[in-house]
């Protein structure tokens, strides 16, 4: 990638190349805080997102209480 240049990569990351380094920060928000018996997390690549439903009803979201980038 050219110096000066930002873009997001296959991993859900923004990306930016400087003069002397390259870095990169992830842009999708994953859940933290929530029932982890009784939910289950789905990454959404497409879109770079979460769901967080529950085991035995999918259909069902899961309260989140906390994301985190």
């Amino acid at each position: 990638h050219p110096v000066n240049s930002s873009w997001k990569n296959a991993h859900c990351e923004e990306c930016t190349c400087g003069e002397t380094e390259m870095s990169c920060c992830s842009i999708a928000s994953k859940p933290s805080m929530y029932d982890k018996k009784k939910c289950q997390v789905i990454f959404h690549k497409k879109n770079c997102t979460y769901t967080v439903v529950e085991h035995n009803n999918p259909g069902k979201a899961c309260v989140v209480q906390k994301w985190i980038l």
